[in-house]
């Protein structure tokens, strides 16, 4: 079983309100990608799963990110 405090951060992790640079602020690219991949890595699928979504929402229509 995964330690409280990594728990707390997938849990902080999953809110898209958590996934700009600073909380409550827009999503940005690499915090999102940083946090698709840490909830992927640790087996929540669902909020991964999320987190991409809102990444190709961004996506530019040749399929870059930019830097936010």
């Amino acid at each position: 079983m995964a330690n409280a405090w990594i728990e707390a951060s997938l849990n902080t992790l999953s809110k898209p309100e958590n996934w700009g640079y600073v909380p409550q602020s827009k999503p940005a690219t690499e915090p999102l990608a940083l946090a698709a991949l840490a909830l992927a890595g640790h087996g929540r699928n669902t909020e991964a799963e999320a987190a991409c979504t809102k990444l190709q929402e961004l996506q530019n229509p040749e399929g870059s990110l930019g830097v936010s």
